[in-house]
């Protein structure tokens, strides 16, 4: 499917395969002075190029010297790979939301924030690579990503968004770099996940931080982490050991409820558990 370009952005194609052949002629508003449109006689395959940005078959390329992709700019498109340019830097607001044809991505060195659900949705998404120029990974981010199966959070990350990889059901590990202070509301709600690494610079694991990780197994609270929010670890079914600090930790109600194997490796005094119904 051709959509018409809007009046204030960029012409787009939203195909979800090439284009064939047909007896209907090609619309006048493809031919427009800003874009170029090249069809072949056999089999039509949609070539757009436009002054910031390309579409060739369904590989998205990103013109050199763009700094910001903006808000929802790819939203919904039907493109499999992207090439962004080193001019990059920043990933706007929802941009490749619903690009549930994209496979991979990698993001170039230049970048230094990847906006609120950037890529939420993408859920052919299998492999994303994190540059260490980037800083924050909003709210949202990699949110319903459900075929990426490990990330690795460089050690320039200092905030991860509320909900940022929750979704993310075959995401089997991430390594949690030292940047890191605090770990937002829902961030990890990813059933295949394994094993987690809580980088001693935690100091606060926020509201069902990993609420449902039916996978989780152990883990490791550092010594640094002063409070564990409500429901953290709740539901976690599979999850047999933990191993919490007695440094004067706050937990919150119903951090561990549902975790039906678990057994506590230390306890410090002040724990109050409640493993839900059985």
């Amino acid at each position: 499917m051709v959509k018409r370009p809007r009046e204030d952005g960029p012409l787009f194609c939203c195909a979800a395969s090439p284009l064939r052949r047909s007896s209907t002629q090609i619309p006048l508003w493809l031919l427009c002075v800003s874009s170029i449109v090249q069809h072949d006689q056999r089999e039509m395959e949609l070539r757009i190029v436009y002054s910031n940005y390309a579409i060739i078959g369904r590989h998205l390329t990103i013109s050199e010297g763009q700094t910001v992709i903006r808000n929802h700019g790819f939203q919904s498109y039907s493109v499999t790979s992207v090439t962004m340019p080193s001019s990059l830097t920043e990933i706007g607001e929802y941009a490749f939301q619903n690009c549930s044809s994209l496979t991979s991505v990698t993001i170039p060195f230049s970048v230094t924030k990847i906006g609120e659900g950037a890529f939420r949705n993408c859920s052919c998404l299998t492999l994303v690579t994190i540059p260490a120029s980037v800083t924050k990974i909003g709210d949202y981010a990699f949110y319903g990503c459900s075929s990426l199966t490990s990330v690795i959070i460089p050690e320039s990350v200092t905030e991860i968004g509320e909900k940022a990889f929750m979704g993310c059901t075959s995401l089997q590990s991430v390594t949690i770099p030292s940047s890191v202070t605090e770990l937002g509301d829902h961030v990890f709600r990813c059933t295949s996940l394994t094993s987690v690494d809580i980088p001693d610079s935690v100091t606060k694991i926020g509201a069902r931080v990993f609420l449902g990780c039916t996978s989780l197994q152990s883990v490791t609270i550092p010594s640094s982490v002063t409070e564990i929010g409500a429901g953290a670890f709740s539901d976690c079914s599979s999850l047999t050991s933990v191993d919490i600090p007695d440094s004067g930790i706050k937990i919150s109600a119903c951090a561990f409820y549902g975790c039906r194997s678990l057994r506590l490796t230390s306890r410090p005094p002040s724990l109050r558990y409640h493993p839900g119904p059985r």
